[in-house]
């Protein structure tokens, strides 16, 4: 049987083009790299699902419809392994991580409208509106989180092992009340004026805004709390107090706003993650 480009090439040029086949298919390694090199340009230009960064959109967010089977319908199983599949991944950037561990937290507790704020804040899309088919942050990076990630099966068992039933109940989850309302009436007689807790303090930190992706340097006591230290940030972002909202994680977890930092473990070298909630401005 003859070749198929030997009616259009001349001899010659075809054992060239053999040659060059062969070559190309006895370096493995390298045509490895010219795949992975070729994917990564797509995945920046385009993203991992072809789509041009500009023209990807979310769509309404929604639960996660999946059923359990064996073990796996345990509600103390799912959380471990929860635990497990963000504990290890290397993959994607850790405050996009965050961002949808919250979102997911927020919509168990049934509060998809700030589910969707956190991932807008974070500039994460869902082209579906069910991350368990896939997320993107905005330089195109595809993240894949499992159905147990995602929501709870229809079919758990919320049967817990006494053990483990008190680590269980220690779960910070935001149930969509905040401490902010109690510390409006200390906060809210300023008329615009920086209040005195705003204005410095002994001690540094880094917080990493969502909405924009820069870092800011601000100044806190030990014994401010989470709360006062989201304010202080709103005041150094320019966001705007009583419209605008922060939420401060850490590890993966939205910290308490009752505590102070000192109090939720954290590490003075380490940077704290600001998801910002912009409220409707008044010409909405």
């Amino acid at each position: 049987m003859g070749c198929c480009f030997s009616r259009s090439l001349s001899d010659e040029s075809a054992r060239d083009d053999i040659q060059t086949l062969q070559r190309s298919t006895s370096t493995p390694i390298d045509r490895r790299d010219s795949i992975r090199t070729s994917s990564s340009f797509r995945s920046h230009a385009q993203g991992s699902d072809g789509l041009p960064l500009s023209e990807r959109k979310s769509a309404p967010l929604r639960r996660h419809v999946w059923k359990a089977k064996g073990d796996m319908a345990k509600r103390i199983q799912i959380d471990r392994m929860r635990e497990e599949f963000y504990d290890t991944q290397v993959c994607g950037r850790p405050e996009v991580w965050d961002a949808i561990r919250y979102s997911i937290d927020l919509m168990e507790a049934g509060d998809l409208v700030t589910a969707q704020e956190i991932l807008r804040a974070g500039g994460i899309t869902v082209p579906t509106g069910d991350l368990a088919e896939g997320a993107f942050d905005q330089s195109g990076q595809r993240y894949d989180v499992p159905s147990y990630c995602c929501s709870l099966p229809t079919n758990v068992i919320e049967v817990l092992d006494e053990e483990l039933s008190n680590e269980k109940n220690t779960k910070v989850e935001f149930d969509g009340t905040s401490d902010d309302d109690v510390e409006l009436e200390q906060w809210g007689d300023t008329k615009g004026k920086t209040p005195a807790l705003a204005r410095g303090g002994k001690k540094k930190l880094r917080a990493r805004l969502s909405d924009k992706g820069k870092d800011l340097i601000v100044r806190f006591d030990d014994e401010d709390t989470v709360s006062v230290i989201s304010r202080k940030i709103i005041e150094q972002a320019g966001l705007i107090p009583g419209r605008d909202q922060v939420r401060i994680a850490y590890l993966g977890k939205i910290l308490r706003e009752t505590e102070s930092l000192a109090e939720q473990g954290w590490n003075e070298e380490h940077i704290l993650n600001a998801f910002v909630l912009k409220g409707e401005s008044e010409s909405d």
